[in-house]
C-alpha cells in the first residue's frame, strides 16, 4: 500500500510519541490540584467521594467482576477512618493513574489508513445483497450521496495554523465514524475525541477507536477525581495543539430535536487550554471553534432512541431493550439501506470563531463585526497578567453554548423525512389533540389521512420553511425545496420503508397510514424549535380528516405489542389465559391428585387442563 500523504497540521500522527509525557502531565497536574492545600481533609473527602459513588454503582452488579469490585471499595470504606494521610495520598494517586491511563487514547496511522481508504470496501462485503461489483461502486460513491457544506478551504488553512475543535450534534454513534469520513474526504486531519466506553464493547468499533485518538469517557462515574482527571486530559491535549472534536449535546439526541441544553463539561476545558498557549506565546494561539450540523436521511438507532426518550417521559409505558448500534449486522445493513438513498447525510461546518464569536479569517486572526483584529488575550487579563479563573470561564462557556444552539439551528438542513413526519403526525394528532400523548403513540396502524390532504399540508409547510431558510434561519435541501409534494411524500414513503423494522408510513389505497407514530415523533422532532405552529393554520379534531381504524380492544393490542417476544408468545397462545381480576382473587384450589376409575393408568384421556367453577369446586 502506497504511503499515506499527511494531511497539513495534522499533529495527531505524533501523539504516539508524547502519549507517556500527556499521561505523565495529566497524573501531575490533578494530583497537584487536590494537594495544594496540603490537608488531609482535602484528600479525605474526594477519596471518600469516589469510594461513595462507586459502591452505589457495584451494589447494583450483580456479577461476579461486579461483587470483587464491591469488596474492594468496601474494605477502601472501613480503612479510610483510620489511616493517615500518605495511605490516603497513595489510594488518591493510584486512583488518578489508573484513570488518566484508562482515558488515553492512541493513534496509528497505518490503521487510519487503512480506515480511510479500505474500510468501506471491508463494509461493502460483509453486505448480503446484491453484487459485490455494485457495492463496491457504491461505496466507492459514498461522496455523491453526501452533501457537505461550509468554507473548506479556509479550514484546510486554519488547520495548520491553529488548534480546530469540532462541535457537531450527536444523533448516532455513527457520528464520530462520518465526521471522520468526511475531515479525511476533503484533505482536513484527524482528531481526537472522546467516545462513551460502552462503544468499546463493540469489537469493531474498538479495534478503530482505540487506534483512531479516541479516548474513553465512563459516564458511569460520577466521582470528582476522575472528572478532574478526564478535564485535564482534554485540556493537555489542546495545549499541546491536537485537533479535536467534542459533542456538546453530551449523548445522543434520544428524540431527535436540535441540541439546546447543551452540556459543556469537557468544552469548558478550551478557556483554561486557551490561557496556557498565549502565555507560552506558541505559534496559532487561537483554538477555533467549528460548528457542525449533522442530519441523516436514516438514524441507525431511530428505534432505540425514541423509546428511550419516551420510556424516560413516559416510566412504565415505554421499556428500551437493546441498541442497534451494539449489533453489526444492524450497523451493516443500516450503512446499505443508507447509500441507496440519495444525499444520505448533510454535514454543515459553520463559520470558524475563536471562543467568543468572533470570526477567524483564513490566517487565524480574530476578526469583530467591522472586520478589526481583536485582541484575544484581553479577555483574560486580570490586572493586566493572564489568568485562569474558573467562575469567569463558566460563564464564558454558558455563552458559547448559546451560540452554538443558535448555530445548530441556523445550519439545520431539512430533509423530505423531516417535513413529510411533521405534517402526517401533527395531522393525526390533531384527531386526538385531549388524549394522553403516551396513549396516543400506541394508536400505530389505525390512523390514516388522504394523500390529497397531506400534499396539501406539506405545499403549505413549505411556504413557510422558504421564508425561513430566506431570513437565514434554517437550511432547506434542495430537492425538499424543488420537488412537488407528491414526489416529496413519495422519497419519504421509501426512505421509511428501509432498515427500520417496520416502516413509519404506509400506503392503503390513497390513504397513508401512520405506521408508526413513534418513529413519525422523532424524525419530525428535528423541525421543533422554529415554532412553525404559529406561521400554519390551526387544525381541529373535527376538520383533520383522519380515518381511525381502532382495533376492538386497543388497551390489549397495546399490552401484547409491549411485551418481550417470548411472552408475546405465550400470551398469544390458546392454550393460556391471561386471568382477570376476578379470578386472582379467588381462594386457591389444591392440586388435584391421580384420578379414580379410568385415570391415566388405565388409559383414560387426563384434561389438559381444569376451569373453576362458580362454587370454586374443579370440574370438567
Amino acid at each position: 500500500m502506497a504511503k499515506m500523504k499527511r494531511p497539513p497540521g495534522a499533529r495527531l500522527f505524533e501523539f504516539n510519541d508524547e502519549r507517556a509525557a500527556i499521561i505523565a502531565e495529566v497524573e501531575r497536574r490533578v494530583m497537584r490540584s487536590v494537594s495544594e492545600a496540603d490537608d488531609r481533609g482535602t484528600l479525605e473527602y474526594l477519596l471518600n467521594d469516589a469510594v461513595f459513588h462507586e459502591v452505589a454503582r457495584y451494589e447494583k452488579v450483580k456479577t461476579r467482576q461486579g461483587r470483587r469490585q464491591l469488596a474492594r471499595w468496601l474494605a477502601v470504606r472501613r480503612q479510610l477512618p483510620k489511616r493517615d494521610r500518605n495511605w490516603i495520598e497513595n489510594q488518591v494517586w493510584s486512583l488518578i493513574r489508573y484513570h488518566a491511563n484508562d482515558i488515553a487514547g492512541n493513534f496509528n496511522p497505518r490503521v487510519y489508513s487503512f480506515a480511510s481508504r479500505i474500510l468501506p470496501f471491508i463494509l461493502a462485503s460483509l453486505l448480503n445483497a446484491g453484487r459485490i461489483d455494485r457495492k463496491l461502486r457504491m461505496f466507492r460513491g459514498l461522496r455523491d450521496h453526501a452533501s457537505i457544506g461550509g468554507d473548506i478551504d479556509r479550514l484546510r488553512s486554519l488547520a495548520d495554523k491553529s488548534v480546530l475543535i469540532h462541535l457537531p450534534t450527536h444523533s448516532s454513534n455513527l457520528d464520530s465514524l462520518v465526521v471522520g469520513w468526511a475531515l479525511y474526504d476533503l484533505g482536513l486531519p484527524p482528531v481526537t475525541y472522546g467516545a462513551g466506553k460502552n462503544l468499546f464493547s463493540n469489537p469493531v468499533f474498538t479495534f478503530f477507536m482505540q487506534n483512531l485518538g479516541a479516548y474513553r469517557v465512563d459516564r458511569r462515574l460520577r466521582f470528582k477525581l476522575y472528572n478532574a482527571t478526564l478535564k485535564a486530559y482534554s485540556q493537555v491535549l489542546l495545549e499541546r495543539g491536537f485537533h479535536s472534536l467534542f459533542f456538546p449535546g453530551g449523548t445522543r439526541s434520544r428524540d431527535n430535536r436540535i441540541e439546546t441544553h447543551l452540556k459543556l463539561g469537557l468544552l469548558g476545558t478550551a478557556f483554561p487550554a486557551q490561557v496556557a498557549r498565549l502565555r507560552r506565546n506558541l505559534p496559532g494561539a487561537p483554538i477555533v471553534i467549528v460548528p457542525t450540523t449533522l442530519n441523516y436521511a436514516l438514524v441507525l438507532e431511530a428505534e432505540s432512541l425514541i423509546n428511550d426518550y419516551l420510556s424516560r417521559e413516559g416510566r412504565e409505558h415505554f421499556i428500551l431493550t437493546d441498541d442497534e448500534s451494539s449489533r453489526l449486522g444492524e450497523i451493516t445493513s443500516f450503512l446499505f439501506h443508507l447509500l441507496r438513498v440519495d444525499s444520505s447525510f448533510h454535514l454543515q461546518f459553520g463559520t470558524p470563531t475563536d471562543l467568543f464569536g468572533n470570526e477567524v479569517d483564513a490566517n487565524g486572526i480574530p476578526r469583530d463585526p467591522r472586520g478589526r483584529p481583536v485582541d484575544l488575550a484581553s479577555y483574560f487579563r486580570v490586572r493586566g497578567e493572564l489568568r485562569e479563573d474558573p467562575v469567569r470561564d463558566r460563564e464564558y462557556t454558558r455563552l458559547l453554548g448559546e451560540r452554538l444552539s443558535q448555530t445548530y439551528h441556523r445550519d439545520n438542513t431539512i430533509l423530505p423525512t423531516h417535513v413529510v413526519a411533521r405534517c402526517l403526525f401533527k395531522r393525526v394528532r390533531a384527531r386526538f389533540a385531549d388524549e394522553d400523548p403516551f396513549r396516543f403513540l400506541r394508536r400505530d396502524g389505525t390512523l390514516s389521512v388522504a394523500r390529497a390532504r397531506l400534499e396539501e399540508d406539506v405545499d403549505r409547510m413549505r411556504v413557510v420553511l422558504r421564508e425561513f431558510r430566506d431570513e437565514g434561519r434554517l437550511r432547506l435541501f434542495e430537492f425538499t425545496d424543488r420537488a412537488s409534494a407528491g414526489e416529496l411524500i413519495e422519497t419519504a414513503i421509501r426512505i421509511f420503508s428501509k432498515h427500520h423494522t417496520r416502516p413509519a408510513i404506509r400506503r392503503e389505497g390513497d390513504r397513508l397510514v401512520a405506521a408508526d407514530l413513534r418513529l413519525l415523533l422523532f424524525y419530525q422532532n428535528r423541525l421543533e424549535g422554529y415554532r412553525l405552529e404559529e406561521f400554519l393554520p390551526r387544525i381541529d379534531a373535527e376538520s383533520a380528516g383522519v380515518l381511525v381504524g381502532a382495533p376492538s380492544d386497543l388497551d390489549a393490542a397495546i399490552a401484547t405489542r409491549d411485551m418481550p417476544r417470548r411472552l408475546r408468545k405465550i400470551a398469544r397462545s390458546e392454550e393460556v389465559g391471561v386471568p382477570t381480576e376476578e379470578e386472582v382473587r379467588r381462594p386457591k384450589l389444591a392440586v388435584v391428585g391421580k384420578r379414580a376409575g379410568s385415570g391415566a393408568a388405565d388409559g383414560g384421556a387426563v384434561p389438559e387442563r381444569a376451569e373453576v367453577g362458580t362454587e370454586g369446586e374443579a370440574t370438567e
